[in-house]
């Protein structure tokens, strides 16, 4: 049992909290907002997050020198008040590990969120940024949930991994720190274009080109800031994505689908009820897209609109509009996949193990093992492999979303792929575990286990 401290009381960082105290930690929370403080102790739940049952061992305080007296901080508020937060806090932190859970990147100094806290507490600070796809309001449910523990010491990584253990969260590593948060903080831009265009009341096939390009553009800048491409391939980018610009939790889904249906920005802030990351991280996307000259039409467009410089119709209708420059796709960029595809088996910067050891690598790197045949299947070059090989809940949506396309390419059909996802949504689980099971499908069906079994199951 450790001693764990949580700066922010917003409903991400309860939730993180409550996760932690059910674990036998022992938890305290502190918010800056003392009306915060008493209506949490008062009603044992948040008033934003209804369902939360705040466990009765659960302590909070305003008091951050107390709170900071721990062997564990989390740091949960949102990315415009962390440095502030840091400054106050700067004195009483020693050396403890630092948990960052906000996502964004500082305007003008371009810093991400765990870079603000090296820069305020020295250099020495340990910090992992803790960043995947979990809304606040299936863990508190304790659906299952998959999560990046990032820290560039892979030691430290597996100790807030470990902090973990035996809840609804499955913690991946990851040594990718930049990346890890940058994917962070521009998922939400995207999921921002996604909720205007659902406000305009297209379909699900903007949706998924929105989705699909925006992650291009993202890993466009990663890797162009020296960022993993697995990473954006990964938990923390296109899974991460994926629940941001689809779900029903996303404020910055919702709030794009406000200003779609022609609320102005402040109004439909003002709806959400709760910060909206993605307006907060397009200054500094729109200076990072222009300091390292990297194309971001989603990006840019979501901007103009924001500034009220673009009217909604352009959105589509334009030629220079984000969706036109959607579907006018280089070849060689939509060849991109295939590429790696084929040359996965033989590529020495992709080789991190589909490890089966307690340390989970967050899988987004397991294509690496796997090399087209002549055939409609896959095999695992390097290593055998069986459907049971693996538990399902270490298959990561980022393993799903670099099978699919593949799959498509040799023949596999894509029903299989659908029959256990349904099954999933049919039992009212997660979305990571509509992935999951999506992801063991294909599998099984590589496998050579036809698809009456796997719809059985």
């Amino acid at each position: 049992m450790y001693k764990v401290g949580v700066l922010g009381a917003g409903t991400w960082g309860m939730a993180v909290a409550r996760v932690l105290c059910n674990r036998h930690h022992s938890v305290m929370v502190w918010s800056a907002l003392p009306q915060e403080i008493e209506y949490i102790q008062k009603n044992r739940t948040h008033p934003k997050l209804p369902e939360l049952q705040i466990p009765d061992d659960m302590e909070f305080t305003t008091d951050i020198k107390e709170v900071c007296n721990s062997e564990y901080l989390v740091v949960a508020v949102p990315s415009i008040f962390m440095r502030s937060t840091m400054e106050t806090a700067k004195d009483y932190i020693k050396e403890q590990i630092l948990i960052d859970l906000a996502k964004g990147v500082e305007k003008d100094s371009l810093y991400t969120m765990s870079e603000i806290i090296r820069d305020v507490l020295g250099n020495q600070a340990k910090i992992v940024a803790l960043s995947g796809p979990t809304h606040a309001e299936e863990v508190v449910r304790d659906m299952p949930s998959t999560i990046v523990s990032a820290c560039d010491d892979l030691e430290v990584a597996e100790k807030v991994q470990n902090l973990f253990q035996d809840t609804c969260m499955r913690v991946y590593t990851n040594i990718d720190v930049r990346g890890v948060e940058l994917c962070g903080a521009l998922k939400n831009i995207i999921a921002l274009a996604a909720g205007i265009s659902h406000g305009l009341n297209y379909g699900d096939n903007t949706r998924a080109a929105l989705i699909t390009r925006g992650l291009s553009e993202m890993t466009r800048l990663g890797t162009t800031m020296g960022c993993l491409e697995q990473t954006f391939h990964g938990l923390a980018g296109i899974g991460d994505l994926i629940v941001t610009a689809t779900s029903v939790h996303s404020r910055n889904f919702k709030c794009g689908t406000l200003i779609g249906q022609g609320y102005n920005v402040d109004d439909a802030t003002k709806e959400v009820g709760m910060v909206v990351e993605g307006l907060n991280a397009l200054p500094a996307a729109m200076q990072l897209a222009k300091r390292y000259d990297v194309e971001m039409p989603i990006t840019a467009m979501v901007d103009a609109i924001v500034k009220g410089k673009a009217r909604l119709g352009t959105l589509v209708h334009k030629k220079t509009s984000a969706v036109a420059a959607l579907t006018e796709v280089n070849s060689a960029d939509e060849a991109e996949l295939s590429a790696d595809v084929s040359s996965a088996a033989t590529s020495s910067s992709d080789c991190i193990p589909f490890s089966l050891r307690s340390s989970f690598i967050d899988d987004s790197s397991a294509l690496s093992f796997i090399s087209p045949i002549r055939s409609s299947k896959f095999i695992l070059a390097r290593r055998s492999f069986s459907v049971s090989d693996k538990p399902i809940s270490s298959i990561s949506s980022s393993f799903l979303s670099r099978l699919v396309p593949a799959a498509s390419s040799t023949g596999v059909s894509s029903n299989i792929l659908s029959i256990a996802s349904s099954a999933c949504l049919s039992l009212d689980v997660s979305s990571a575990s509509v992935c999951l099971s999506a992801s063991c499908a294909f599998l099984a069906t590589s496998s050579g286990v036809n698809s009456d079994t796997v719809s059985s199951v």
